[in-house]
């Protein structure tokens, strides 16, 4: 988890939670079962691969282009997604990445999204990912065959976070509370991109 520019580690038994880096600003991370992914924050924004089996062994493998910031990343299945935002009011962008070569599978630009602030990314599973905005209060699907869907205003509260709980529930933290809501699945051949 990354905290106040600092990576850190949990132990699952003990709970206690250990410095992992100090000597870079970090602002998200995600994990895949060898590698540890964290994003740094500095002029130029790049995603760093640590080795699990050896912390100390890393290489940067995404690099933003100039004034863009990592806002979100999460891993599923040999695919990282990023949530990327420029800094003055553009619209966040979700790259799609291989994480066998890195290449993009795949880009797509939230046009309905305000993108200032914390631009969050959750992976679904095999369904895709849930990206959302904190300037409105739609929580969008990004699926993974590249469609764009937009729920309707999420009515509990402005949601911060959003993430999948279990194969059948979703978690989204609000300023006030957690709520958990049990996921509907509808067919892939039945979704339709968002107006």
């Amino acid at each position: 988890m990354t905290i106040r520019a600092s990576a850190f580690v949990m132990d699952s038994q003990t709970m206690k939670c250990e410095k992992l880096f100090e000597e870079n600003f970090y602002k998200t991370c995600t994990c895949s079962d060898d590698i540890l992914y964290l994003s740094t924050y500095h002029l130029t924004q790049q995603v760093l691969a640590h080795s699990c089996s050896n912390l100390l062994s890393v290489k940067s493998v995404f690099t933003c282009h100039e004034k863009q910031c990592i806002e979100g990343m999460s891993y599923h299945d040999g695919k990282l997604a990023l949530t990327i935002n420029g800094r003055g009011g553009t619209r966040p962008n979700v790259e799609i990445l291989s994480t066998t070569t890195y290449a993009c599978l795949f880009s797509i630009t939230i046009t309905d999204a305000l993108g200032h602030g914390q631009c969050r990314i959750s992976s679904l599973g095999s369904n895709g990912w849930l990206v959302k905005d904190p300037g409105t209060y739609n929580i969008h699907h990004i699926t993974e065959n590249n469609i764009l869907r937009m729920t309707p205003m999420y009515n509990y509260g402005h949601p911060y976070n959003v993430i999948g709980f279990g194969a059948d529930y979703l978690v989204v933290m609000t300023d006030t509370s957690y709520n958990l809501h049990r996921l509907k699945y509808v067919p892939i051949d039945e979704l339709t991109p968002s107006e």
